[in-house]
């Protein structure tokens, strides 16, 4: 569940790009990363894990404040290239609030999905989770090695349960579109964790860091369950487009977004600084 911090008012939510070595993950969060407004982001960092490569960063998608006067934080991880050590999987998927399988969609690699979702089902697995618990997409990556045939890159669209979205990561086609599919999920879930663990008048917070994994951190360290808890269907959570998206100049977009929980609504604009 994502890690709600009273003292800052702040919702902390670890997303993590997941799939096989070469399918597109460090290239996807680098784009994601470039095309946030500087001053909502941190810088991409590295650490070691587990004997492999741990890059990640975060940031705000909002400048305002939203759900009750919080403000949320999305934590991005992934480790590139081939994994040597299932452990550092393990530890980087620990306590996901959302994942983004990246499957490698070139020609001849149409068995990507099924190992892919295979090996994600046997990580969350040691503790306790699955796919089914996890607000999970699926992007196919390097669409623009296929024949042209299939759905545009940019398109989100379910199918046997999950949501496919296809992309081209080195030219930042369908990144955007598959984390904004995400995210709208794992909002949705922070709004019933934040109605649910809200404290109480007289009842001291109880506040925890994000979850940066620091090169020795083990994989079985206890989690603090509870921290949240779920809320019933008043504390639904929506999120919607409430107008037309607009462009100030060549650089600048403004998404209008309209948030409603519990039977609160807010508009907020969400800036989108895009660069060559």
């Amino acid at each position: 569940m994502a890690l709600i911090n009273h003292a800052k008012r702040e919702i902390n939510a670890k997303i993590v790009y997941f799939g096989s070595p070469g399918a597109g993950k460090r290239t996807s969060l680098n784009y994601l990363h470039s095309r946030i407004k500087p001053s909502l982001r941190s810088e991409v960092k590295t650490v070691a894990a587990s004997g492999d490569q741990m890059i990640f960063f975060d940031f705000s998608p909002f400048e305002q404040l939203i759900m009750g006067g919080y403000r949320v934080r999305f934590h991005i991880y992934s480790l590139p290239g081939a994994v040597s050590n299932a452990a550092a999987w393990r530890m980087t998927l620990k306590g996901a609030d959302g994942i983004i399988v990246v499957i490698d969609g070139a020609p001849g690699r149409g068995a990507d999905l099924t190992e892919s979702l295979d090996r994600l089902r046997d990580y969350l697995a040691a503790y306790g989770g699955g796919l089914d618990n996890v607000p999970l997409i699926v992007q196919i990556n390097k669409h623009d090695l296929t024949d042209g045939s299939a759905a545009p890159s940019s398109e989100c669209y379910p199918r046997g349960g999950l949501t496919i979205c296809r992309s081209s990561a080195l030219k930042g086609d369908g990144v955007l579109e598959a984390f904004s599919a995400l995210s709208h999920q794992v909002i949705e879930r922070v709004g019933h964790d934040l109605h649910g663990a809200e404290p109480q008048p007289g009842e001291q917070p109880e506040t925890r860091e994000p979850e940066h994994i620091a090169p020795e951190a083990g994989i079985d360290e206890p989690q603090d369950e509870t921290l949240c808890r779920p809320a019933g269907d008043n504390a639904r959570l929506t999120v919607a487009l409430s107008g037309d998206i607009t462009a100030d100049g060549s650089t600048l977009l403004s998404v209008p977004l309209e948030i409603s929980l519990g039977g609160e609504r807010r508009t907020v604009v969400v800036s989108l600084t895009l660069k060559d």
